[in-house]
């Protein structure tokens, strides 16, 4: 008879890690960006008409690279502190 054998679980230590490949981009559904922001993803439709970066791969798939789309948001809406500074 053959013996079965099992094999070992996979350890963390095997898998990459983020903050090895911290330079690869991550890219996102509208569902994914909507829960970034807040909002739904008909706000994320707005916001893609005003500018927002997106790749949109097919009529209906649409990926954002998340990091650029919080750059936008920075970058588009920031807020400025108007007065004085209290002590």
């Amino acid at each position: 008879m053959a013996t079965l054998k099992c094999k070992k679980p996979e350890t963390d230590t095997d898998k990459p890690k983020l903050s090895e490949n911290e330079n690869l981009p991550r890219f996102g559904s509208k569902k994914d960006v909507a829960a970034l922001i807040g909002m739904s993803p008909r706000s994320v439709d707005l916001y893609m008409q005003r500018g927002m970066p997106h790749l949109k791969l097919t009529a209906r798939k649409t990926r954002f690279d998340l990091e650029e789309v919080a750059q936008w948001f920075k970058a588009q809406f920031t807020i400025k502190r108007l007065g004085k500074v209290s002590a």
